[in-house]
């Protein structure tokens, strides 16, 4: 299981655009590299979330949380999901994956006994491949949602969590922001190199762009790669945030909103990126209050 851990994990990074801050894809980095040395795999995700939900549903009793979004005979409750760590778009056990998160997602919506969804948000970004869809799903949904930062909502965090109808630091040093798109691999020629190989690559005469662009970005030639698979994904970026959050189209352009910088709480509100700063409490009863009132609407329609 660790080499296919390994693999999967190297996948990431190839010639494809990603949405993560630099510092986090640092840690990253780091935590690959210890795993790697010990010859571990990471903790199962469901188990690092099942874990989270166990002690937040620990500080209530009038208000019922769920992870079991297709069990009806739960009371009345508010569907919990999570975002944490590096965001990967396929199914898997050590990540986030939006496709997970999205087959969970229409699972409570389903739900006659869940009338609102809370996610919570820790993640420094990832995959870019699908995060549009996340977003316009979110979006469209019947049952309120509201997001939560917890620490960092940053890059592909920010791509989804954006879509909630609110959004919410739950302390004044969570960070937020990180609107800009990056790739980022390995070239081990050099490398390798050093160990005596020496690479050969022979190419058929018509296949004259056959990992071109890899290869000019491999030698600093960067232009073209930036321009056909780099701006597209972040302009998409920038449109879906701009429909998901309105206001942040009056950020001045100092504020570096669309360029990739991050904010603590108090400027991502001054922004438009969150619509303000609250406890779990607070919002686990905003969540409630908003799912009761779902529900006299769609009563209502019924009857």
């Amino acid at each position: 299981m660790l080499q296919s851990y390994l693999d999967q994990t190297l996948s990431f990074f190839g010639l494809a655009p990603l949405i993560i801050s630099q510092d986090s894809f640092n840690e990253f980095l780091v935590r690959f590299d210890c795993h790697v040395k010990n010859g571990s795999e990471p903790s199962k995700y469901s188990e690092i979330i099942s874990e989270q939900i166990k002690s937040i549903q620990e500080n209530y009793d009038s208000i019922f949380i769920t992870s079991d979004y297709d069990d009806r005979s739960i009371p009345e409750s508010i569907a919990i999901h999570f975002v944490e760590g590096f965001i990967a778009h396929d199914k898997n056990w050590w990540y986030c994956s939006t496709e997970q998160l999205i087959e969970d997602i229409e699972t409570a919506e389903q739900n006659e006994k869940i009338i609102a969804h809370v996610l919570i948000i820790n993640s420094p970004g990832g995959e870019s491949y699908g995060l549009e869809k996340v977003n316009e799903r979110l979006r469209s949904l019947d049952k309120p949602i509201i997001v939560v930062v917890k620490k960092i909502m940053a890059s592909a965090g920010i791509y989804i969590g954006s879509a909630g109808d609110k959004v919410y630091c739950s302390n004044k040093f969570d960070v937020v922001g990180s609107i800009g798109t990056m790739i980022s691999y390995w070239d081990s020629k050099k490398a390798l190199e050093q160990y005596g190989y020496r690479l050969i690559e022979v190419y058929a005469s018509k296949s004259t762009h056959k990992n071109k662009l890899s290869n000019d970005v491999s030698e600093g030639k960067t232009e073209e790669f930036i321009k056909r698979f780099l701006d597209p994904v972040q302009e998409e970026f920038e449109k879906t945030i701009l429909l998901s959050r309105p206001l942040t189209k009056n950020a001045p352009e100092e504020s570096n909103l669309f360029s990739g910088e991050i904010f603590y709480a108090q400027e991502a509100l001054k922004y438009g990126l969150i619509d303000g700063i609250k406890s779990l409490e607070e919002i686990f009863q905003e969540a409630h209050n908003l799912g009761k009132e779902y529900q006299t609407r769609i009563n209502i329609s019924i009857t």
